[in-house]
């Protein structure tokens, strides 16, 4: 039990999220075509910010020798304090580990890592309108406004078979959401 002990897969320690509407107050009451054109428009947002996911560091081999069918999942020793460089040609400094000794397990612990962060904000301007009874909407949404980059997991996997150092070890190669993405849209409300 003690080899898998460590943070769930899932823990996210810090979750920052604000959200809000706001009508703007121009043109709100009375008639004719500036109040039509300049009033009924609002403005959104959702901003969030967390902190990473963490994940474990692997050997991608069976080490331990004990035949079962989780070769992949063993995980190397650590022989002190992991750097995290922050970059995405290297997260993490996986000079820190070594292979363990042929049938031993390796004493680094499960989700001991942890990846990037995120950050997201996204924005809508709306108009609303109103024809008699009817409602209608005219939406610009923003999703991801600010084009934030947001790094997905860092390779982790430090040693190949035969304890053959991993080239890649705490590179990034993925994003963990889309770039901004821009949509407009028309709903009809009877």
């Amino acid at each position: 039990p003690e080899y898998e002990y460590g943070p769930s897969s899932y823990d996210i320690r810090h979750n920052f999220v604000v959200n809000g509407v706001y009508q703007l107050p121009f043109f709100k009451d009375g008639g004719g075509f500036a109040a039509a054109l300049l009033g009924g428009w609002q403005v959104g947002g959702v901003l969030q910010f967390t902190s990473g996911l963490p994940f474990t560091p692997f050997l991608s081999y069976d080490q331990v020798g004990d035949g079962q069918s989780d070769a992949g999942t063993h995980k190397p020793n650590v022989n002190g304090e992991v750097n995290y460089t922050k970059t995405e040609e290297q997260w993490f400094d996986p000079s820190v580990y070594s292979v363990p000794a042929a049938g031993v397990f390796g004493n680094a612990t499960r989700n001991s890592l942890r990846a990037p962060g995120l950050k997201i904000a996204d924005l809508s301007l709306i108009k609303n309108m109103a024809f008699g009874r009817y409602r209608a909407q005219f939406r610009l949404e923003a999703f991801n406004a600010f084009n934030w980059v947001n790094f997905g997991l860092p390779n982790s996997t430090i040693f190949d078979v035969g304890g053959v150092r991993n080239p890649e070890a705490g590179r990034i190669n993925t994003t963990s959401t889309p770039a901004r993405q821009i949509q407009l849209g028309f709903k009809f409300m009877f």
